[in-house]
């Protein structure tokens, strides 16, 4: 439904308020408001044009195919009545303390063991320079071959110092 400007005609904002609530059939509005409503449209060039969008819209909406398959609702019905049924309570249910809790330390040691392995691997592999010389590759690679180079002379051999020195 489209709105209309604050301030307007105050019939057609009330126009409005009933075609949003109970649609373009008069035969449903309150018998308070239909007679003079009904004059109102006939009267205001744009309360017939809000009264003839809403019956635009009962039409489309009258016109729409429904979206439940034949026999949706009793196929639900039927099987919510193989479910067990709860009870309400009246008193509220406080959540369990377990949930706060973290879960136990032995289950958490399988990935404790890989992650403190996997460090161990990486410093043996990393200290050990097997590493170096694809290292090195890949900055030769890249460009930046003086930088790799005085990482492993730091490293390794204490290089840097004495090819500063020269």
């Amino acid at each position: 439904m489209t709105r209309t400007q604050a301030g307007s005609h105050p019939d057609l904002a009330q126009l409005e308020a009933v075609l949003d609530i109970h649609g373009a059939r008069p035969s449903r509005w309150p018998d308070g408001v239909r007679a003079g409503l009904l004059a109102f449209i006939a009267a205001d060039e744009s309360a017939a044009r809000l009264f003839a969008e809403a019956q635009a819209l009962d039409r489309l909406l009258g016109a729409a195919p429904d979206a439940a398959p034949k026999g949706l609702e009793a196929r639900i019905l039927a099987a919510a009545a193989t479910l067990p049924q709860m009870r309400a309570s009246p008193v509220a249910v406080t959540p369990r303390r377990r949930a706060l809790v973290p879960p136990p330390v032995r289950r958490i040691w399988p990935e404790l063991t890989l992650l403190a392995a996997s460090l161990f691997l990486g410093l043996l592999i990393g200290l050990s320079g097997q590493a170096l010389p694809a290292l090195q590759d890949i900055a030769m690679l890249t460009g930046d071959d003086d930088a790799w180079g005085d990482i492993a002379g730091l490293l390794f051999d204490g290089g840097v110092q004495e090819r500063d020195a020269l």
